[in-house]
């Protein structure tokens, strides 16, 4: 599941009954039986053969698909002696994980030593999967073509780039698949994106009818609408209800320069134009920064899409929502709703994946901050066709720190009511991240459960998350993400909840929901960290100059705000923003599975004029970039944000171990 934004019909009518509706109590079971229940193994590492993988190790998961119990494939990417990136897939088979397998290319299509990642993969049945990505395509330049790769009865074919007809796609190519899905064997339909001939940024499908790929389709926005000067757009998701009945959602580049979020539908195997969200009036922000991260479509006509906004009363505060669509129509887009004192007075919250078991029944999951700006995991679920509040997670005693920074990254429902959300937390000794998961069991939620690794296998100080969790079945499910190993590096890694209870016949009746916890999931958006102290001063001056810019202009006035996105950094590790020479931490975040993380900050006001340095920096590796900037007097805003960079492929930045300014968008993946 990826992440994603969400619309409900009448946020009057869910404010009322919301509450209500949130929880269902499990009523009655057929013959006495008990309710399936998700029951957890142990995290196991992904298994290279020896010398695959870099001594060092930098390997994770970003997607998993299940077809049904104990038959699933994971993609991700794991680092090479010597330091390059390649995709990897890992097949379960009958409830047993085979070894890593790489793809393959034809003769002359990718470069001569591999990089490649893989980023989504979908199964719509055993062994008939599509997985997607990108790969470099040249030994000389920075080309990068996006390709499939399916497996048909259980065998991989060769990975291939995606076909653009003549005119389109830039002759230095720059392109990645983001997502796929697959609604029947053979049918499917992979969303991303390319560099056209201006050197713009594009969106993009391609669809798969009867097993055979067609060309790749740029999306197509009304006039007047996308800044097609330089266009920069991404989707996030894609999810097909039935073969030909599609949605991909993301975000674009408005005329204005503002980011807003988008959705593109095809109908009987024809997609028709991207179109904005739409909300009411006095809720967005004039100068959007919102996005849809995660789409789901329950069958033809009925999906829901969720993420990000920025709201009217502040430019630096962001609200989660999400969008319905019901017999193929487009509802307004809605905030999320928050228990009174739960949310903080600036919010920075967020979706970041939605699931719809049927049409109606949806689990949407992400991060807010709570009262006490810390950062806590958060779902809200919709159950028949009405939202309830927003519900933060719940720990047992003695689990989480007292300074919270967990999000939820991923949710999967194999049926209404029965559902499995994972993502991280920050544990109680506050020494590092660990992964975990949360079971919907016939409605209602358990608490949030940390991820159990034998003895030795994770590191004292765990850099560890989901990034991804399928559910093929109740209690049915595979979560899969990345861990600081012993002695240190990051490894991929599954955990499988296997259950041979038959899922009861239940009745279905609202109760009153627990009060929410107070507890806050952390978010990955840029507000200057309160928990992890900045580096020193010479931890500063000895990092490398980073070789592309974090910023275009090193010329900054007291107060510029800053978004920029940076690479070469382990997944889920959390990385600052710094202003030196005395340092200070003005942004913070996670990066995400291809190791690139979103920050924004401001340059403080009080700053004195004259010669500074701009940082990032990822306190438990070391790892961070600077460069230097002039700062001049506090200076008047412009009209709009002073945002710098363009939309790059996220994944190029990897292979030169260096930090790209990417796209002027979103808070943080």
């Amino acid at each position: 599941m990826h992440m994603t934004s969400f619309l409900t019909s009448s946020s009057v009518l869910r404010r009322s009954v919301g509450a209500l509706l949130l929880v269902a109590a499990i009523i009655a079971t057929t013959n006495g039986q008990a309710t399936a229940t998700t029951e957890w193994g142990q995290a196991t590492p992904v298994v290279f053969a020896v010398g695959v993988e870099d001594g060092d190790a930098n390997t994770g998961i970003g997607s998993v698909s299940c077809a049904s119990a104990g038959n699933c494939v994971a993609v991700g990417r794991y680092r090479k002696p010597g330091g390059l990136y390649e995709a990897f897939t890992v097949s379960m088979v009958a409830g047993v994980w085979g070894q890593p397998t790489v793809p393959v290319f034809a003769d002359g299509v990718q470069r001569t030593e591999p990089f490649s990642g893989l980023t989504s993969v979908s199964c719509a049945s055993a062994g008939n999967c599509v997985a997607v990505g990108y790969a470099m395509t040249s030994d000389t330049r920075y080309e990068f073509s996006a390709f499939t790769m399916s497996m048909v009865a259980g065998v991989w074919g060769q990975a291939t780039p995606a076909v653009f007809a003549s005119g389109v796609q830039n002759a230095s190519p720059f392109a990645s698949f983001s997502s796929v899905s697959c609604a029947s064997a053979g049918h499917c339909v992979a969303a991303g994106y390319f560099k056209n001939l201006a050197g713009g940024t594009e969106l993009f499908t391609m669809s798969m009818v009867a097993g055979v790929w067609g060309q790749g389709t740029p999306a197509v926005f009304d006039s007047g609408v996308q800044q097609n000067a330089n266009p920069e757009a991404g989707f996030n998701s894609v999810s097909c209800g039935s073969a030909g009945h599609c949605v991909a959602a993301g975000y674009f580049k408005n005329l204005s320069g503002g980011n807003s979020p988008f959705t593109m539908s095809m109908v009987a195997g024809v997609w028709g134009q991207a179109t904005s969200a739409v909300f009411a009036n006095g809720v967005q922000n004039a100068q959007p920064n919102s996005e849809f991260k995660s789409v789901s479509c329950a069958s033809a006509g009925h999906c829901v899409a969720a993420g990000y906004f920025r709201n009217l009363a502040s430019g630096y505060a962001t609200e989660a929502f999400t969008m319905s669509m019901v017999a193929g129509v487009w509802g307004q887009a809605t905030p999320a709703v928050f228990a009174n004192g739960t949310l903080n007075a600036i919010p920075d919250t967020g979706f970041n994946s939605v699931s719809c078991a049927s049409a109606g029944n949806c689990v949407a999951a992400g991060y807010f901050t709570n009262l006490a700006g810390g950062t806590e995991a958060f779902t809200m679920s919709m159950v028949s066709g009405v939202w309830g509040q927003a519900t933060p997670v719940v720990f047992a005693n003695g689990v989480q720190n007292a300074t919270p920074s967990d999000r939820f990254n991923s949710v999967s429902c194999a049926s209404a009511g029965n559902c499995v959300a994972a993502g991280y937390f920050t544990n109680l000794a506050g020494n590092g991240l660990e992964a975990f998961t949360m079971s919907m069991v016939a409605g209602v939620w358990g608490q949030a459960t940390p991820a159990v690794f034998a003895n030795g296998v994770q590191n004292a100080n765990p850099n560890a998350g989901f990034l991804s969790v399928s559910c093929a079945s109740a209690g049915n499910c595979v979560a899969a993400g990345y861990f600081q190993k012993v002695p240190y590096g990051n490894l991929a890694f599954t955990m499988t909840a296997v259950n041979n209870t038959p899922a009861p016949t239940t009745t279905v009746a609202p109760s009153t929901t627990v009060a929410p916890s107070t507890t806050v999931a952390p978010s990955t958006t840029d507000t200057p960290s309160t928990t992890v102290a900045p580096p020193t001063e010479s931890v500063v001056v000895a990092l490398p100059v980073s070789n592309t810019p974090l910023v275009a202009n090193n010329s900054l006035s007291a107060g510029t705000e800053l978004t920029i996105t940076v690479g070469g950094f382990t997944p889920g590790e959390f990385v600052q923003l710094i202003v030196a020479s005395t340092p200070q931490v003005i942004g913070s975040g996670f990066a995400d599975a291809q190791g690139f993380v979103t920050l924004r900050g401001t340059i403080p006001v009080d700053l004195s004029s004259g010669s500074h340095t701009l940082a990032v920096f990822a306190p438990a590796s070391g790892t961070g970039f600077k460069q230097p900037i002039t700062v001049s007097g506090l200076s008047l805003p412009a009209t709009g944000s002073n945002y710098n960079g363009v939309l790059i492929l996220a994944l190029l930045a990897v292979v030169v171990g260096t930090v790209v300014v990417v796209r002027r968008q979103r808070l943080v993946a």
